[in-house]
């Protein structure tokens, strides 16, 4: 159980760290997608409804407290329902297949963005709600969702091929000893 929260711990600081640096060099007229997000979504999706809830907390509570510590506890409000829904709806809905998730994940990006920016410009014009959402959340969760979908699929095959430790063709490989 430590181990399990140590290591989401980690990749959450990694995310962090390439979200910061690396993702720029990706970005497409100032779009990038969201890798905490992206994590978010399949730590959601693996540990269920509880964890996403838990992690989505822990991801949003430390944005907000280095990023936006003005507006502490949107971020955290809007990835604790990004978390629940991931994780809650997760097995109720197809998600076998790369499009499938990728729609999933587009419609859950979209969803958060809402709640963060109508939480965030409570009191202000309809303008001020719309712009973002329409020319940043949109595209965002386009990319997002694409590149959720690419990685979703390239580690599938990946764990079918056993490279992958702890996959269930790697288990019977190491247990045959090859």
């Amino acid at each position: 159980m430590s181990f399990k929260i140590v290591k989401y711990l980690l990749l959450f600081l990694l995310a962090t760290i390439l979200q910061s640096t690396v993702v720029a060099l990706f970005s497409i007229q100032g779009i990038k997608p969201d890798l905490i997000l992206l994590l978010l979504f399949y730590l959601s999706l693996k540990e269920g409804p509880l964890w996403g809830t838990i992690w989505g907390f822990t991801f949003g509570f430390a944005i907000d407290s280095t990023y936006a510590p003005f507006q502490i506890g949107i971020g955290s409000f809007s990835k604790v329902c990004f978390g629940f829904l991931a994780g809650n709806w997760g097995d109720k809905i197809y998600l076998e297949t790369p499009h499938s998730k990728g729609l999933f994940l587009f419609s859950l990006v979209i969803a958060h963005d809402i709640l963060r920016y109508g939480m965030g410009k409570i009191g202000n014009s309809d303008l001020a709600f719309w712009y973002p959402l329409l020319t940043k959340s949109l595209p965002t969760a386009v990319y997002t969702a694409i590149l959720g979908g690419i990685l979703y699929y390239l580690i599938k095959r990946q764990a079918e091929r056993g490279y992958i430790i702890g996959s269930p063709r790697g288990k019977e490989e190491a247990e045959r000893g090859i």
